[in-house]
């Protein structure tokens, strides 16, 4: 079932924001905005446009890995793996500012740069903050001859996910139904596998304001 896997490091995207003096990038249209997209787009190129699941999480000091947000991805190319991980990394920025800023300087900047649409947008950047401390990003993709096997389990292979692992930024947490998938035990043995080939001796931990 299991055609691809593979983990992007976020530490890239930590050092630009320990660049951007004045929260510019925070913008997503001004001109800092546009070049954090830029590195978000290199950083998730190599992901396949294709159906799977993706979590992040982070290394702590001790080297254990904390599990921080589960996500899955269908096979249409706008909601693929590289698409939704590329688009939730723009849209949900915000978490990465805490290294530099308070959650209150924060929001001051959405009322800043978007004063007629803050009162939709506040909401969304607080929600953004529940995956600081993330510094990887590990997906698994789906092999293309199992999509209709795989969307017809989707539902029950992500609540699954969702109570093993237990995140701490899902907040929908439906109940699982059922036995325990195979695809499920699958995917969690290439997401540990994943963890322990990329356990670092000293983890990058991003401290907040």
């Amino acid at each position: 079932m299991i055609t691809k896997s593979g983990i992007i490091e976020l530490k890239e995207l930590y050092n630009f924001v320990e660049n951007d003096v004045d929260g510019e990038a925070l913008d997503a249209n001004s001109r800092k905005g546009r070049e954090f997209s830029k590195v978000v787009t290199n950083l998730t190129n190599s992901i396949p446009e294709i159906g799977g699941f993706y979590i992040w999480g982070s290394y702590l000091t001790n080297g254990l890995w904390r599990n921080i947000y589960i996500g899955k991805a269908g096979f249409n190319k706008t909601a693929s793996l590289q698409n939704r991980i590329k688009k939730e990394l723009n849209a949900e920025r915000q978490f990465f500012w805490k290294i530099k800023l308070t959650n209150d300087q924060i929001i001051n900047k959405c009322k800043d740069n978007y004063p007629k649409m803050a009162h939709k947008y506040e909401w969304h950047w607080e929600r953004s903050f529940e995956k600081f401390n993330s510094t990887h990003i590990i997906w698994v993709s789906i092999n293309d001859s199992d999509k209709n096997e795989f969307e017809k389990d989707i539902l029950m292979i992500e609540s699954d996910l969702i109570e093993t692992m237990n995140p701490t930024a899902n907040r929908s947490r439906p109940k699982p139904y059922g036995n325990l998938q195979e695809n499920t035990i699958e995917i969690i043995k290439k997401i540990k596998e994943l963890i322990h080939k990329n356990r670092p001796d000293k983890p990058f931990i991003p401290l907040e304001k």
